[in-house]
């Protein structure tokens, strides 16, 4: 009788053992995309916190030197800078630079948004963005009831505000 070597057929694997594992590399892939595409937006929203509060200390030097805040545009901009200042540019007013490049959004086509009352009896401004991460806690449903664009059709979520701004 004809006696097969087992071994010989058995050195492999099986197509399900390859599935198996395609699968598995599959899923591991997609948790850590996640979570990279996760922390990149956790990032951007950081430096968008951080540029509004850079642009805060601006408007407040801004405020020292002309005791009023700078009025605002239609679409959000800060007003002085022989015009509307644009996001991402120096804010240059005569000779006093007051930043040397007025933060933007991370994202392109997303923008900051600034509001000011300069006629009330005490001034204020407030500072809006967007921000990506739907579980950041600082995302408000009161900014978000102002329909602010933000820009990309996408509304403010985030805001900050000086100390004298009424509710």
């Amino acid at each position: 009788m004809l006696k097969i070597d087992m071994k010989k057929f058995n050195t492999g694997f099986t197509l399900i053992e390859l599935l198996v594992v395609i699968a598995i590399l599959g899923i591991l892939v997609m948790i850590g995309l996640n979570n990279f595409v996760s922390s990149q937006r956790r990032s951007r929203d950081m430096r968008r916190k951080s540029d509004l509060r850079s642009i805060s200390v601006a408007l407040e030097t801004y405020y020292a030197d002309n005791n009023a805040y700078p009025t605002n545009t239609a679409d959000g901009k800060i007003n002085g800078c022989s015009g509307a200042c644009t996001w991402g540019n120096q804010w240059k007013v005569s000779i006093t630079i007051y930043m040397q490049k007025l933060s933007s959004d991370p994202i392109s086509g997303h923008n900051y948004y600034y509001q000011a009352d300069t006629t009330a009896s005490h001034k204020w401004y407030q500072l809006y963005a967007y921000l990506e991460n739907p579980q950041d806690p600082d995302i408000s449903s009161t900014v978000v009831s102002k329909g602010l664009d933000c820009g990309g059709s996408t509304i403010c979520n985030y805001g900050i505000a000086s100390q004298n701004t009424t509710p």
